[in-house]
């Protein structure tokens, strides 16, 4: 989620006609510039309080922030409000903290494992897998924003009994993707949803290979895919605008 940022109104919406809003982000000026075609965006670079002093200033009337970034410097005090995804759809894995190790380390993957959220991996993997199907194999970086929020939640978990184990866990994955112009006037968004469910046979597969336990690998292949479906289909409307 993004925080907005204001010394003078509640939200992007009370911002008075040619207010200035300072971002160095292009997804986050299309998309305020898309909702509120009245506001300027400026560029705004620095720390958190290089960017507070600037609206003390009146350089700029707000900003916006990640609202991950704002709570891990407990700086969450500061924050005006904060934006629904549908006011602000966020980049792709923004918020996720991520642990890296050598790929053929079972015995530290393993370990590393336990400490990883499940949810949180899926929607990482859907959201990485979009972004990766709709940049292609392009070296460069796009002159369009892409912004993308995924959302795994459990609807069914899994409880072994002394005849075996239960039903394999199943989680509702929806995902909403878009791409955009620099300034925001033409948005391409496309939304689904999708449950996605390990089966006993290859969580007992998955388990075999060394992989991610409780058949967590073939969750990460079927939110990779939802992703990969919605990617492609943002890929080609960029093409079709000649932004690609």
């Amino acid at each position: 989620r993004d925080a907005f940022l204001s010394l003078l109104a509640t939200n992007p919406a009370e911002l008075a006609e040619g207010s200035t809003v300072g971002t160095a982000s292009t997804r986050r000026r299309a998309q305020l510039l898309h909702s509120y075609p009245h506001l300027k965006v400026v560029q705004l670079r620095g720390n958190v309080e290089t960017r507070l002093q600037a609206m003390r200033e009146g350089q700029v009337q707000a900003t916006i922030l990640a609202l991950s970034g704002l709570k891990r410097l407990t700086q969450e005090g500061v924050v005006t409000c904060i934006l629904t995804t549908s006011e602000m759809l966020p980049a792709p894995c923004q918020g996720a903290i991520g642990i890296m190790c050598r790929e053929g380390d079972m015995p530290l993957r393993k370990l590393l494992s336990a400490a990883g959220h499940l949810p949180t991996m899926m929607e990482v993997s859907a959201e990485r897998a979009c972004l990766q199907a709709v940049l292609g194999q392009s070296p460069e970086m796009p002159a369009f924003a892409v912004a993308c929020h995924a959302t795994a939640t459990l609807q069914q978990q899994a409880a072994g009994t002394a005849a075996g184990p239960g039903p394999a866990p199943a989680y509702m994955m929806s995902m909403e993707c878009l791409c955009t112009d620099a300034d925001g006037k033409v948005m391409l968004r496309q939304q689904r949803s999708r449950e996605i469910s390990a089966a006993v046979g290859s969580r007992q597969q998955s388990e075999e290979a060394g992989t991610l336990p409780g058949g967590e690998e073939l969750l990460l292949h079927c939110a990779r895919q939802l992703g990969q479906e919605l990617g492609v289909l943002l890929r080609g409307a960029a093409i079709k605008q000649g932004w690609l």
